[in-house]
């Protein structure tokens, strides 16, 4: 899940990053995307993100644990498409902090279903964030923004017993911001 930071931002943006994604059994190097546009003004933001490109190595036991079908694990493959509509509920409160809601899905345009790298279905979340600027000067020059997310994922998996997975999704964050520099840290999951 992506963090919102409860706010919609005026400003498009464009994203392309490298990533490395490190866990027990799977290495994965990727190549992600993401297009952010303001539909209304402080209101509402349309956002695509897509991994255009990765390239997995997973050990046997992994692979098995995932029923992958593939021989030996590694390979290379592209992501889903997730549209999401960002809209916002409450901004610029004196003591409440800025609330969004976020609406997505998830493509099914993967690839490698045989590796248990993306599915051949549909998903779908939703999500609330919440976060509030702090000042730290007179100025406005320094401040911290805190942010949290709740929420909660559905998807499909490659199991004969049970098609479909669901979980809560949970974010958090801290933002500081100097002058035109931003420092943060942020962890979210589900």
């Amino acid at each position: 899940p992506r963090l919102q930071q409860g706010r919609v931002k005026n400003d498009w943006k464009l994203e392309l990053r490298p990533e490395y994604h490190f866990g027990s059994g799977d290495r994965t190097y990727d190549f992600f995307s993401r297009i952010y546009v303001p539909i209304v003004q402080d209101k509402v933001a349309l956002e695509l993100f897509w991994v255009a490109f990765e390239s997995y190595d997973m050990d046997t036991d992994k692979r098995d644990l995932r029923n992958a079908r593939t021989s030996d694990g590694k390979g290379v493959s592209i992501g889903d498409i997730h549209i999401s509509t960002i809209i916002q509920l409450l901004r610029d409160h004196p003591s409440l902090p800025d609330v969004t809601l976020n609406i997505s899905i998830k493509t099914a345009s993967g690839e490698k279903l045989d590796d248990a790298r993306y599915t051949d279905a549909p998903g779908y979340y939703f999500d609330f964030s919440a976060g509030k600027t702090l000042s730290l000067n007179q100025e406005g020059t320094q401040a911290l923004r805190w942010h949290l997310m709740a929420g909660f994922y559905v998807w499909q998996i490659y199991d004969i017993t049970q098609r479909q997975n669901d979980a809560l999704s949970y974010g958090g964050g801290i933002d500081w911001f100097l002058g035109k520099w931003k420092l943060g840290a942020s962890l979210a999951g589900y």
